[in-house]
């Protein structure tokens, strides 16, 4: 299942031409535990609602910091 998690990272990451750090496959197990294959963009670090994968505040922090918050996109 997590392979899954991780083709829709790689699609995200293409999308808006980022690329995703080694910790993919680590992060897309967390997102199943914590939140289910359904809710899998949701963020495990920042639990704020704003926060998800590619959300505006996760583009602002992989602009500015060249990774996003979790460690899994990263400007290319």
């Amino acid at each position: 299942m997590e392979n899954q998690i991780v083709e829709k990272f790689k699609i995200l990451a293409e999308k808006n031409g980022y690329v995703l750090t080694d910790n993919a496959v680590k992060i897309a197990k967390a997102k199943l535990r914590f939140f289910g294959e359904k809710q899998w963009a949701k963020c495990p670090c920042v639990q704020d609602g704003k926060h998800a994968c590619i959300s505006p505040l996760c583009k602002q922090h992989i602009e500015e910091e060249g990774v996003c918050h979790c460690n899994l996109f990263k400007k290319s």
